[in-house]
Order: C-alpha cells, then sequence, then structure tokens
C-alpha cells in the first residue's frame, strides 16, 4: 500500500471525524463516506491482492482487471456483498476524479456527486456503469477528463 497517501488520507479522515463529533462543527458528508470508502478499498485491496493504490489515473488500469473480474463473477452469481464491494470502488474512484480534477461533494436530486466546475460527477454510476455493463473504468475516466477539457 501507497503509504504516505493512505496516511494522507487517514489523517484527513481522522480530521473530519474529530470534526463530527465536535458540537458546532460541519462536515461534508458525502465527502466524509466517499473518504471512508476510499481507506476501505486501498485496504482490501492490499490485503487481499497485494495491490498498491495510490489515487492516481494510472491505478485505474489495475482497477480494469478487477471490474473485468467482477463482471464475470457476477455473470456467474458468484459476486460476493456486492453493494459493499462498489462502495469502495465508489470512494476509490471518486478520490482519484478528485484528485485529477478538484471539486467538492454534493447531494444533488439523483444522487451523491463531486461537483467539478459545475459539472456533477457519478462516481457510484461509474464504478455499476463498469461492472454490470462491462466497461473500463480507465476509459471512462479518460472521456471524463476529455469532456472537462
Amino acid at each position: 500500500m501507497n503509504q504516505k497517501i493512505y496516511e494522507k488520507l487517514v489523517k484527513e479522515f481522522n480530521d473530519q471525524t474529530e470534526k463530527l463529533h465536535q458540537e458546532g462543527k460541519g462536515i461534508n458528508l458525502v465527502e466524509y463516506k466517499y473518504l471512508s470508502n476510499c481507506l476501505d478499498c486501498m485496504e482490501y485491496m492490499d490485503e487481499n491482492f497485494k495491490i498498491d493504490l495510490d489515487c492516481s489515473a494510472v491505478s485505474l488500469e489495475v482497477l480494469d482487471i478487477l471490474f473485468e473480474n467482477a463482471y464475470e463473477a457476477l455473470q456467474e452469481g458468484s459476486l460476493e456483498n456486492v453493494d459493499r464491494f462498489i462502495d469502495m470502488m465508489s470512494g476509490y474512484i471518486g478520490m482519484v476524479y478528485k484528485n485529477e480534477w478538484g471539486g467538492d461533494y454534493v447531494y444533488d436530486e439523483q444522487s451523491e456527486a463531486l461537483n467539478v466546475s459545475s459539472n456533477h460527477l457519478y462516481p457510484k454510476k461509474d464504478v455499476e456503469e463498469c461492472i454490470y455493463h462491462h466497461k473500463k473504468i480507465s476509459e471512462l475516466f479518460q472521456m471524463i477528463g476529455e469532456y472537462l477539457s
């Protein structure tokens, strides 16, 4: 696991947790959820696959393989805890998006989103699209980047 990136995210998560417990301090609960899921994803990938995720665009190519396997397992009916898997991967993808393009997490009329320059990105819907419809997250990421340029 990329210890430097992981520790930075843990610090951010702990800072937000502390604010959450302090009376009168507000935090962005959507970002808090995505950050928590991102950390879970990084730990899961390290513990189960010895894959070092660093929240970079390049790391999405590693997830393409994992999503391919998830798609096949889904077709066979052997993908367990699919909702939790999607949440973890969405958290990670959301942090990659945020690292690449910035933005703030919001809850709009459709779902949780990352607002980037008045464009709403939906990491969870993107992960679902990849897993349920056999698409590559790295290609989707590239298309979004081209759209935002």
